[in-house]
């Protein structure tokens, strides 16, 4: 755990976890404009809509590197966890079976729950990585 404290990881860390944030919060917007531009008709197309969750879910598998590295006080297992669970959703079930997965409203769902719990996660990770986080959280 010495690795956590150096500057060059928090700095690393604080550009890691903007680059997420950015990402996802774009994520997010995708996802509305495709709901306000398509409406319901648009569910079965949200993957194509939303391309760059693809690019992020996939920056996630670094979140195990750090857990396993010591850069972040993560436990390792409950990292890979949620990561591999998560690309295991989207990569297999939804890209491997789109006619089955994809077309459904639960697909739309599901991006838009990933963005807008990524928005507010990373930002958090960025304010712990500065020390900045309100005791509360």
């Amino acid at each position: 755990m010495a690795c956590e404290s150096s500057l060059l990881v928090k700095a690393y860390l604080f550009a890691y976890n903007l680059v997420q944030s950015v990402g996802w919060a774009y994520c997010l917007l995708l996802t509305a404009l495709s709901l306000i531009r398509h409406g319901a008709a648009g569910f079965p197309q949200v993957l194509e809509h939303v391309r760059p969750v693809y690019l992020f879910q996939g920056l996630t598998a670094f979140e195990i590197l750090h857990s396993m590295l010591g850069m972040v006080r993560s436990p390792v297992f409950t990292t890979a966890t949620q990561v591999i669970f998560r690309d295991i959703v989207l990569f297999l079930i939804l890209d491997v079976f789109p006619k089955g997965a994809a077309p459904s409203p639960a697909t739309f769902l599901l991006i838009f729950a990933w963005s807008s719990i990524e928005v507010i996660r990373y930002p958090l990770y960025m304010r712990d990585v500065i020390g900045a986080t309100p005791s509360w959280v």
